[in-house]
């Protein structure tokens, strides 16, 4: 793991404090293709959901610092793919203060960066995987939904729900209406219609599930889906920028299992992502 930090992390860092902050998980690519750098995919969907979110959070957009980061990324990189993680925090309190949750009004920003091996990514040959519905749901806060910021609590919770041959845990909001998985958005087949579910109220925009949109716009629906309509779906699958997409094949609740067919949709989608990853290798992919 490659490791870097714009100003090493304090025990004062509002991220690490308050949870004051963003994060980006970026698939990066390597080239097979001699001399050639590696590349990030949909690199530009990732940056602008972060400044997005900066704006939403008061924190100054540190494009400079971010950039020179991803320079540095690349060329550690020669083979195979990698997930970069990029962490911005706001940076100090109100004036005159040590501590307490008042800063500036647009704060400047650290960033926190790490550099891991991939260990599913849209290349691979994947088997239909289990989802449990968890017991711990997202809260609805419309200031925060959308943006990808650094409190997870929820789904910290969600995930210590699963069991070891679970996948995903299946998060739902207040009204028990479903959202999204723990880090992937959900996606079902309903009535011959691909749907999504809404992310107005909690959850995370996904920049796959933008991305898909962007593709599918004519076909894709976005949708308050229920449990009973998910149990009735004709194929269900799961989307996020590292893995791809992955089938779900069984989907577990409290006292209830349901079983889904690979479809076409997902057939489509997958071939769509895997395409995509291999020309930002070069031909005939890894």
């Amino acid at each position: 793991m490659l490791w870097s930090s714009s100003t090493g992390l304090a025990a004062t860092d509002r991220g690490l404090q308050y949870g004051d902050g963003l994060f980006e998980t970026l698939l990066v690519v390597a080239s097979r293709e001699a001399n050639q750098p590696a590349s990030i995919w949909l690199l530009d969907e990732h940056l602008q959901r972060l400044q997005h979110g900066c704006i939403k959070l008061g924190i100054r957009y540190p494009r400079a610092l971010i950039q020179a980061q991803l320079d540095i990324a690349l060329t550690h990189v020669a083979q195979g793919l990698a997930v970069l993680k990029l962490v911005v925090t706001a940076q100090g309190f109100s004036s005159g203060q040590s501590r307490g949750y008042a800063r500036d009004k647009v704060a400047e920003a650290n960033l926190h960066c790490s550099l891991h091996p991939a260990l599913a990514t849209p290349l691979q040959d994947a088997v239909p995987v289990r989802v449990r519905v968890t017991k711990t749901s997202l809260a609805t806060q419309p200031a925060l939904a959308g943006i990808k910021h650094l409190n997870r609590l929820e789904q910290v919770l969600a995930r210590r729900e699963l069991e070891e041959d679970d996948f995903e845990g299946l998060m739902l909001n207040p009204d028990q209406g479903v959202v999204e998985c723990t880090s992937s958005n959900l996606f079902a087949v309903i009535d011959d219609q691909l749907w999504t579910p809404p992310l107005e109220r909690c959850g995370v925009a996904g920049v796959l599930r933008q991305h898909l949109w962007a593709q599918f716009r004519d076909a894709l629906q976005v949708e308050a889906i229920s449990l009973d309509q998910l149990r009735d779906a004709q194929e269900v699958f799961i989307a996020n920028s590292v893995y791809g997409v992955r089938a779900v094949g069984e989907l577990v609740g409290p006292d209830w299992q349901v079983q889904y067919n690979q479809g076409p949709w997902f057939a489509q989608v997958k071939s769509l992502l895997r395409g995509q990853v291999e020309t930002l290798a070069g031909f005939g992919g890894f």
